[in-house]
């Protein structure tokens, strides 16, 4: 049977045998020992629920940061943070209804807009970078703005603001239709 162990950003494969063989040198124990030795080593500690006690749900940063574009399904599940569609579910009390922010799905970056044209925009942010001054031969920092360079829109849109909502999510992206 081949493990495959992720140590330090390094792959490395080794067969249960090896493994086996090593505990057992190392450890001075039995196969059968090495075997239940191994079978642990990596098992949780639960898989149920946090605590409802320890970890209440509240909606502390509801007034700071409100979601919006979200299925009512999905609002009653964790939904992700740090991920690069966030600014898409995300803004703040003051520019909830005037300011749609990029999701920086780089190199690329995509718009829900809140004003005509309508429908997913999208930049090539790299055209449009900009860097401060240097310092000690290292550039300070840098920008990318957002231009619409695209639009994928449709006829039915119109001049009427659609509703976006994310309805699904995974590992590498997220689906969002209009309603």
């Amino acid at each position: 049977m081949l493990k495959l162990l992720l140590v330090a950003s390094s792959i490395i494969y080794t067969s249960t045998t090896t493994t086996n063989h090593h505990i057992e040198q190392s450890a001075g124990v039995t196969s059968e020992a090495a075997q239940g030795i191994q079978a642990t080593y990596l098992a949780p500690f639960a898989t149920n629920a946090p605590s409802e006690a320890l970890f209440q749900r509240k909606d502390g940063l509801a007034a700071l940061a409100p979601i919006i574009n979200v299925d009512s399904d999905l609002l009653t599940k964790p939904i992700p943070t740090n991920k690069w569609w966030g600014n898409l579910i995300h803004t703040t009390t003051e520019d909830i209804d005037t300011v749609a922010n990029p999701a920086w799905s780089n190199p690329y970056a995509l718009k829900l807009p809140k004003e005509a044209p309508f429908g997913i925009q999208a930049c090539y942010s790299y055209t449009y970078r900009q860097m401060a001054g240097e310092e000690n031969g290292v550039v300070r920092y840098y920008l990318h703005e957002f231009h619409n360079d695209v639009t994928l829109s449709a006829n039915e849109f119109g001049s009427t603001k659609p509703d976006y909502e994310v309805y699904s999510f995974g590992e590498l992206g997220v689906s969002v239709r209009t309603c």
